[in-house]
């Protein structure tokens, strides 16, 4: 009897209850087998899904020996003595579990050969149960032709080798991701396990078809190699949580607002393909290997869980199982009775977790990640926090009206990637001067032709009090002030729109004032500094008071996609 079948064998044999105390240990981890399978894989397994999630993660013995470690701590011993009996006679090399060469004579990793390398030879087509693969991708993405390092190979010669001394990570399912070449080339090889090549067929389909983006993961390589099917992915130096959790990191310059912009236009990209990727996490966004100028870019990486909605759908169904990783999962993958079926929008709500952990350092919206059941629960119930950012910091203002829609349960109410994409976080200094200006310009052509709706000015002054801080002529420096006075009853003192204009004005005339380049600084950068740190709160109160003008022409490059819910209201509800 194979492996799989004895264990169900003997599962079958433990009551519901017992099944979940079984698979509650399991989760805990055994004592001399450190790697645990994902809570998520968990949730809702029955007998089978637990066996091929512990066939998939441990060698078919060290299976058999957790399951009797398990049975024995729940007093089940009787149970375990027969699994020990029926186990014994045949070994971890019987009946198909194999753990040494395959067929062909390769090496499967299982075992280390003397130079330290495992290696398949890729001069074989490669399929999966009969399915031919796309051809091997040692092509440039999208463009059909070699690449610059390998067109010197034909395909026969290019050989695939990974080290089983260097595993870069591991995955679920008993997935393991080694540091390896093909041909030339450094590369990441990603080896699944036979049980799954349906899943790895998928994920080789959705890489080809996404790594035509320069902030995905690119792929080169898939081919079998005995009980694996490996696929070779570029290699890469780091991932978001070295960046975040590791002082000593380097991070070439690359500051956080960037990673995230980035992280962003990789997500935008598989949304436009209509590809959710479903497991958004810091593990899997990773940073390229430095190159010559030391530039390094952002990739999103691991398209196990990745679906591609089908044609004219929104949605995919809860029936294909994905439920990504705990603690960065959106609420409605944790609901089993959900209304609605998930939609792109679990990809935002995981994107703004990590929003939060790289600008906090570390730190989650829905708890402490150390009890990460504790995070579900927050999850499921909408319980988020963001007090991590600094409410008198203007970066920070902004930063948390965009998370706060991100994570939101109500998944209808998430904004689209590309909606992120333009939100004020990410708008340069530049930008953010020119609205500003442009708001005031606006403003004043209207009042010029007597077209100008007092809504429109009871919205900005709705929360002056805030914004300049009840006299903003208090809060600039005396050499300002001085200058901004001699044009007499110019500027109401407590009022947003004065404000505007004299940020208009010395930016429109700062050439003409050299004696205050010094405090103003450069423009944009130093200028825009000067007054968001002195008005945090400025540039999100007057960007949320001209949503109602957003189609105007003027303000039409500010505002995208104005109709999606979450620009309705100020605050989503939980």
């Amino acid at each position: 009897m194979a492996v799989p079948e004895l264990l169900l064998a003997t599962l079958n044999d433990l009551g519901k209850a017992e099944l979940k105390t079984f698979i509650w240990y399991l989760h805990q981890g055994v004592e001399g087998f450190p790697q645990c399978i994902p809570v998520s894989q968990l949730e809702y397994a029955d007998r089978e899904d637990t066996i091929s999630k512990m066939v998939g993660t441990y060698q078919p013995e060290d299976a058999v020996k957790i399951t009797l470690e398990i049975l024995r701590k729940m007093n089940q011993n009787q149970l375990a003595d027969t699994l020990n009996n029926k186990y014994g006679p045949v070994g971890a090399l019987g009946d198909g579990f194999n753990m040494g060469a395959s067929s062909s004579g390769r090496s499967t990793g299982h075992f280390q050969p003397e130079d330290g390398f495992s290696i398949a030879s890729s001069s074989e087509s490669t399929s999966l149960e009969g399915h031919a693969l796309p051809p091997a991708s040692n092509t440039s993405p999208g463009t059909g032709r070699q690449s610059a390092e390998l067109d010197t190979k034909s395909n026969k010669d290019v050989m695939l080798t990974y080290d089983i001394n260097q595993i870069l990570g591991h995955g679920a399912d008993g997935t393991i991701v080694y540091k390896g070449t093909l041909g030339d080339r450094s590369v990441a090889v990603k080896r699944i396990l036979v049980n799954f090549l349906k899943l790895a067929e998928r994920e080789v389909q959705l890489l080809l078809e996404v790594d035509s983006h320069v902030n995905v993961v690119r792929y080169f390589w898939t081919e079998k190699d005995g009980q694996h099917q490996n696929i070779a992915i570029e290699l890469c130096a780091a991932s978001l949580k070295e960046y975040v959790k590791d002082n000593n990191f380097n991070r070439h310059g690359l500051q956080p607002v960037e990673v995230l912009k980035q992280t962003m236009r990789g997500l935008a990209h598989l949304h436009s393909l209509k590809i959710v990727h479903r497991d958004v996490k810091p593990n899997n966004i990773l940073f390229s290997i430095p190159d010559h100028h030391g530039q390094v870019i952002v990739k999103i990486t691991d398209f196990g869980m990745a679906k591609k909605l089908e044609m004219g759908r929104q949605s995919y169904s809860m029936s294909s199982g994905a439920m990504g990783t705990v603690g960065w999962n959106a609420p409605e993958v944790l609901k089993k009775d959900s209304k609605n079926n998930p939609t792109s929008a679990v990809d935002i709500f995981s994107a703004g977790c990590v929003f939060y952990y790289v600008l906090t350092g570390g730190e989650h919206p829905f708890g402490d990640m150390e009890d990460e059941f504790d995070v579900a629960i927050n999850i499921r119930q909408g319980q988020f926090s963001l007090v991590g950012l600094q409410g008198d910091k203007h970066e920070d203002i902004v930063a948390e009206h965009l998370i706060k829609y991100m994570v939101t349960k109500e998944q209808q109410r998430r904004p689209s990637a590309e909606t992120v994409l333009n939100h004020p976080f990410f708008w340069s200094l530049e930008q953010q001067l020119k609205f500003l200006k442009d708001v005031s310009d606006w403003i004043d052509a209207q009042s010029k032709l007597k077209r100008l709706d007092d809504s429109i000015i009871n919205q900005l002054e709705s929360e002056a009090e805030k914004v300049v801080k009840g006299n903003w002529m208090e809060h600039i420096t005396k050499d300002l002030q001085e200058n901004l006075k001699k044009r007499k009853g110019a500027y109401k003192e407590v009022s947003v729109v004065s404000l505007l204009r004299a940020i208009r004005n010395k930016s429109n005339h700062y050439d003409e004032i050299p004696d205050l380049h010094e405090t103003l600084g450069s423009i944009p950068e130093g200028f825009m500094l000067y007054f968001t740190s002195r008005f945090p709160h400025l540039l999100l109160h007057t960007y949320l008071a001209m949503r109602t003008c957003a189609e105007e022409l003027t303000f039409q490059k500010y505002y995208s996609k104005l109709r999606e819910a979450w620009m309705v209201y100020d605050t989503p509800t939980a």
